[in-house]
């Protein structure tokens, strides 16, 4: 048994059941929305989730009144925090610059570039930077995004001066909007922060795929490569990946191969990276990589292909348990995804969610906003999806068949009232 602490703006159950018998600490923000059954092994700490000094001295007030070993990363929101917090109490986890350069993604570029892994060329925007200063670097189409946001909020494809000047706007009032609150934005105590706050990136339009690595004492074991929908803008919220990802053998050794040399760029020893690439003209460029598992139904299907309990897995690596290279013990097809809001408002209606039992693949369907609730679209969103499913079998073709159909399918009304 381990004691462990969790910093998570939206913790669930299958957290709870993955650590059955470890004691957990939760460490939430105030009226955070818990879908948790009351169990004896969690002790929930309600506070303000904010990276400063104040946040920082009542987590460790707590770490050491109820002797918490470790801080699995199991959040992209809470990794910065557990870091600074394992560092004041002598934990075991990421080192401070590891965590910096996993999530400040122009920190992220000049490291990954100093151990020759490809990524997309980028610049640091102001506000006063010109679209013919960017265009010379980067071509005519680029993507504007925040230095140090999560998933795909915040980030766009350029593809004129005009599309430049009113998103370079908007990116920025975003970033200064004190109001914004975590009920509207649960990831926004966690980014802004840097000097750099907007950086532009070369558009690559290729194949995107993703795959999650553990790390233990400097070994590396991959846990499959996931191939996503192909999506090229003018925003990017995930709608499907499926394993396999469809491609040669030797293009996914290669992934797997640079995966491992992200890792050693970032100093990692121990603990788990979920990496993203993009695929173009056979390079592989390494788009973002966050110090924690992937996310939606990631995994679920990890613990489908393996089974294992990939959660559990993370826990016993930070607990010093020596793991070895999971072995595939289920040779399915797996497709995951989500129906993403056309339009920021409140939802009126939603409709053909009742339609979909009639598709045996579907495994799961998690439904994340009700009829009434507020909702955001894309680019902004820290939750763009209605909703989640998860399909297994065994014809990729087949399940990416149902997805389409699921796409089709649900219909989501949206007013601004």
């Amino acid at each position: 048994m381990g004691i462990v602490g969790v910093i998570h703006t939206y913790p669930n159950m299958d957290i709870i059941q993955s650590l059955h018998g470890h004691l957990i600490h939760l460490f939430v923000p105030p009226k955070a929305t818990l879908i948790l059954d009351s169990t004896e092994n969690v002790f929930i700490h309600e506070m303000e989730l904010v990276e400063n000094e104040q946040c920082i001295n009542k987590i460790c007030k707590v770490v050491e009144e109820y002797k918490i070993e470790k801080f699995p990363p199991l959040y992209e929101g809470g990794i910065l925090l557990s870091a600074v917090v394992s560092a004041k109490m002598s934990l075991k986890f990421y080192s401070i610059s590891t965590t910096l350069g996993s999530r400040n993604k122009y920190y992220q570029k000049q490291v990954m570039q100093s151990y020759s892994v490809s990524v997309p060329n980028s610049v640091p925007v102001f506000e006063f930077t010109s679209y013919e200063y960017l265009k010379t670097c980067l071509g005519e189409k680029f993507v504007l995004k925040i230095v140090d946001s999560m998933n795909s909020q915040a980030v766009m494809l350029i593809r004129n001066e005009e599309e430049y000047v009113e998103k370079l706007a908007e990116l920025f009032k975003y970033i200064k909007n004190p109001k914004i609150s975590s009920m509207m934005d649960r990831n926004r105590f966690c980014y802004g922060n840097d000097d750099v706050k907007v950086i532009a990136q070369e558009f690559l339009d290729g194949k995107e795929v993703n795959l999650d690595l553990l790390v233990c004492r400097g070994n590396k074991y991959d846990l499959g490569v996931f191939e996503k929908n192909i999506c090229i803008g003018p925003f990017f919220p995930e709608t499907m990946s499926f394993y396999p990802a469809q491609m040669e053998e030797e293009l996914l050794a290669k992934i797997i191969e640079c995966a491992g040399y992200a890792c050693d760029a970032l100093s990692i020893d121990n603990g788990v990276a979920h990496i993203e690439f993009r695929i173009k003209d056979g390079v592989r460029y390494l788009l973002d990589m966050g110090l924690r598992p992937g996310g939606a139904y990631t995994i679920r299907a990890v613990n489908e292909i393996y089974g294992l309990d990939y959660v559990r897995l993370i826990v016993d690596i930070f607990l010093n348990i020596t793991i070895e290279q999971p072995k595939v013990i289920n040779e399915i097809g797996i497709v995951y995804g989500g129906i993403v809001f056309r339009e920021t408002g409140y939802i009126e209606s939603v409709n053909g969610i009742n339609k979909l039992e009639v598709i045996p693949q579907i495994k799961e369907v998690c439904q994340l906003v009700e009829i009434g609730d507020y909702v955001v679209a894309p680019p902004y969103s820290a939750q763009p999806h209605l909703c989640y499913y998860y399909l297994s079998g065994d014809s990729i073709k087949s399940l990416k068949e149902c997805h389409y159909k699921i796409q089709e399918l649900i219909e989501v009304e949206v007013s601004g009232r």
